[in-house]
């Protein structure tokens, strides 16, 4: 076993084992590269630059139990990741502020999506048959769930299928989902990822932006914030 040759044998696994590290590496890194400089460019055409991104704290409410971290921060846009037993679920996400709103949270997520955090204390199934087998509504008040998922705003949400968001305040944080690690790429009743490359962020911008405009006037009146 100790012969020249075995030893040998040996040395070279250990070589082509650590050339292969290397190479792996190398690649994750130029992808991890590549897919920062189109989050960058794309991110430049909506206003923001390179910094920490402006959490609305929609993820940050105690007890909602879903830890992350962040990574590739804009000041309106960033990666996240989020740890689900020996899973961990990778995501993007897009920020925005409503001034003169001041909304209690409200969340919609995708059915099945993993590592969901169970934000407020009920759920609330809205008459839209389609939207009500795809999407999961939580709020701590009803009638604003209804108020702002009215039509026009249901529509919006099935033609950005791929969007989840919560809204808190004036700030709202819409995400997708982009896969994970340490498990199955998606398991049963799970939703399939987005593409990872960076071009997701173009569909959660344009959800944004769409859901800025259709935010209906009447809650805009009910849920005004308060004069300083």
């Amino acid at each position: 076993m100790n012969s020249p040759e075995a030893v040998l044998l040996v040395g070279l696994a250990l070589v082509i084992y650590a050339v292969y590290r290397g190479v792996s590496a190398l690649g994750r890194g130029k992808a991890a590269s590549a897919r920062y400089l189109k989050m960058q460019t794309i991110c430049a055409v909506h206003g923001a630059a390179p910094g920490p991104v402006d959490m609305p704290g929609v993820f940050n409410l105690a007890g909602v139990g879903f830890l992350f971290g962040l990574s590739n921060q804009f000041t309106n846009a960033a990666d996240f990741s989020s740890r689900q037993e020996k899973r961990t679920l990778f995501f993007t996400l897009v920020t925005a502020r409503f001034p003169g709103i001041d909304m209690p949270l409200v969340t919609v997520t995708r059915k099945g999506l993993p590592g969901t955090p169970m934000w407020g204390p009920g759920r609330i199934e809205v008459e839209s048959i389609e939207f009500t087998k795809r999407f999961t509504v939580t709020a701590y008040d009803r009638r604003l769930a209804f108020m702002i998922l009215d039509l026009p705003m249901i529509q919006w949400i099935l033609d950005c299928a791929e969007v989840n968001f919560a809204m808190l305040g004036n700030g709202l944080v819409a995400y997708a989902y982009r896969g994970d690690q340490g498990g199955p790429l998606f398991k049963p009743g799970e939703p399939r990822p987005v593409t990872g490359d960076g071009s997701e962020l173009e569909l959660l911008y344009k959800f944004v932006d769409g859901f800025g405009e259709k935010i209906p006037a009447v809650l805009r009146a009910e849920f005004a914030a308060s004069a300083q």
